[in-house]
C-alpha cells in the first residue's frame, strides 16, 4: 500500500492499546491488544510489526493523533513518548485527544443523535471517583466540551446530570445499580461503551488541531506513587519532609537532553 498521508492514531488509556491507520480520515486498518495491565507495554513491538506488515515505514506518517489522558499513567506515558519519537524520525505533526471526547463520539457512532444533544461521559479514575465531562454534539459531528474535565463522586456526578443526557463509560458497569436508578429517574439513554471502537478515534482526530510541538500528559488525579510517598518514604527509612522535598528537586531539574 502507498505510504503517503498516512494518518496514525494511538490510545493507550481506557485498559487496552488501540491502534488505527487511515488515510484523509477514512479508517485503512485497526489493532487492538486487550491484556490486563500490560496492553500498553505492547505499542511498540505492535505498532513496528504493524508497520512492517503493510510495508510502512515509521517515518511515513504526516499526522498521529495520540490520546493524552485521563486514564492509565503508563498508558499515557508510553503513547506520548511514542508520538514524539515518531515526530522526531519523520517530522509528523501531532495532535492531543481527550479520552473522554473520545468516548463522546463512540457515542454519537452508535446512536442517531440530533445537533444539540448532551453527552455525558464518566470513567473510573479511582475508588469512589469518577473522570467525568460533559460535551454538546455540534455541527458536522465535532464535540464541544461544556465543562472542564472533572473529579466527582459517582453520586455527585448522576445528581447533576440533565435530564434527557447521553450517558457513556464504564460507570455504566462499575455502578450498575446506581446507574440504572438515575437512568429511569432521569430518562438517561445509556451507551455501554468501556472504550471507544477504533473508528470513532478516528472521527476524534479528524476534529483535533495538529501542531508540530510534542504532547503534554492529561492528569487529572495524582498519582498513587505520590498519594502514598510518605507510607514509601517511612519503608526506606526518610522522613516525610526529606521525601517530599527530594521529589520536587527532581522534579525541577533540567533535562540533560533536548530529545
Amino acid at each position: 500500500m502507498a505510504a503517503d498521508s498516512l494518518d496514525l492514531v494511538i490510545n493507550a488509556t481506557h485498559g487496552a492499546l488501540q491502534l488505527a491507520l487511515a488515510r484523509d480520515w477514512t479508517l485503512l486498518v485497526s489493532e487492538e491488544w486487550c491484556l490486563e495491565n500490560t496492553s500498553a507495554e505492547l505499542l511498540a513491538p505492535a505498532l513496528n510489526d504493524l508497520c512492517r506488515r503493510l510495508h510502512v515505514h515509521p517515518a511515513s506518517f504526516g499526522r498521529i493523533a495520540c490520546v493524552h489522558g485521563p486514564g492509565s499513567f503508563t498508558g499515557i506515558r508510553l503513547a506520548l513518548t511514542t508520538a514524539m519519537v515518531l515526530r522526531r524520525l519523520g517530522g509528523a505533526r501531532l495532535a492531543p485527544l481527550d479520552g473522554l471526547a473520545t468516548l463522546a463520539y463512540e457515542a454519537a457512532r452508535c446512536l442517531d443523535l440530533p445537533t444539540g444533544t448532551m453527552i455525558a461521559v464518566a470513567t473510573h479514575a479511582r475508588r469512589n471517583l469518577l473522570h467525568t465531562e460533559c460535551f454538546c454534539l455540534g455541527e458536522e459531528g465535532a464535540m464541544h466540551s461544556s465543562a472542564p474535565i472533572a473529579l466527582s463522586s459517582p453520586s455527585s456526578f448522576f445528581e447533576g446530570l440533565s435530564p434527557g443526557s447521553v450517558l457513556v463509560g464504564n460507570v455504566c458497569s462499575r455502578y450498575a445499580s446506581l446507574c440504572a436508578s438515575f437512568a429511569g429517574e432521569k430518562d438517561l439513554k445509556l451507551v455501554k461503551r468501556e472504550r471507544p471502537s477504533c473508528e470513532a478515534l478516528v472521527l476524534a482526530a479528524r476534529f483535533a488541531h495538529f501542531d508540530t510541538a510534542d504532547l503534554e500528559p492529561l492528569y487529572v488525579r495524582s498519582c498513587d506513587a505520590l498519594d502514598n510517598l510518605d507510607h514509601l518514604a517511612s519503608r526506606q527509612g526518610m522522613g516525610a519532609e526529606e521525601a517530599h522535598g527530594r521529589f520536587y528537586e527532581l522534579l525541577g531539574k533540567t533535562p540533560k537532553s533536548s530529545i
